[in-house]
């Protein structure tokens, strides 16, 4: 994944949406091994791309917004993690509807923190 995001770095730039697609990546596998400031900075990076370039109504921006729910729910830190729930919640009821299983999932995560009394 560093390989790709030097490759789309150098090719496409930083601001091009493939490129915020390579710090989603290793986003990812930084938060798979428990990484957390790690994901968090190239989820962000990948989010600040996505709003600049796709908008704050796209899909993949709140895929973004959900990744960053993500971390900060590992981090405890749950009102963060509620308001990016709740940004992508809106993005995808909006642009997928309520059927749509990334909006079900988001949903789902909501209902948890609200029944764990976490926000």
């Amino acid at each position: 994944y560093q390989k790709d995001l030097a490759i789309c770095e150098r090719v496409l730039g930083t601001e091009h949406p493939s490129t915020g697609t390579c710090y989603n990546n290793l986003a990812s596998v930084y938060q798979k091994l428990g990484d957390y400031a790690k994901a968090l900075e190239y989820y962000q990076k990948d989010l600040a791309i996505c709003e600049r370039v796709l908008g704050t109504e796209h899909p993949s921006t709140a895929i973004s917004y959900n990744n960053l729910a993500g971390v900060y729910q590992k981090l405890g830190d749950y009102a963060k993690a509620g308001k990016f729930y709740k940004d992508a919640l809106a993005v995808f009821q909006a642009k997928l509807g309520l059927q749509h299983p990334n909006t079900t999932y988001v949903q789902d995560q909501i209902e948890a923190l609200k029944g764990q009394d976490l926000f």
